[in-house]
């Protein structure tokens, strides 16, 4: 049996920008550098690379949907009824049960 855990966690910020075009945004400009320039370039590739893991991250869970096994809660004891107690009735002093 094959059992395969992910856990992805992922706290990290990086604030870059190109000495030359400090206007870059891969975001909005995309893959048009400015003049080939190669930190513009750096640039682009990293913020691909967070794309492509989203993107892989999302299609894994689509596709995984149907293997997973959910645990199901624990079976409790059913409490006894009410009903099944005997009681006794008093009539005229003496005992009698029902």
């Amino acid at each position: 049996m094959l059992k395969f855990r992910f856990k992805l966690k992922i706290n990290d910020a990086i604030e870059a920008k190109c000495t030359r075009h400090p206007r870059f945004n891969p975001e909005k400009e995309g893959h048009n550098f400015k003049g080939g320039c190669a930190t513009c370039q750096k640039l682009w590739n990293v913020y691909r690379a967070k794309l492509e893991l989203e993107r892989a991250v999302r299609l894994f869970q689509r596709e995984s949907g149907p293997w997973i096994k959910y645990r199901q809660p624990r079976a409790t004891k059913p409490a006894a009824a009410p009903d099944a107690i005997e009681t006794p009735i008093v009539l005229g002093g003496h005992d009698v049960l029902e």
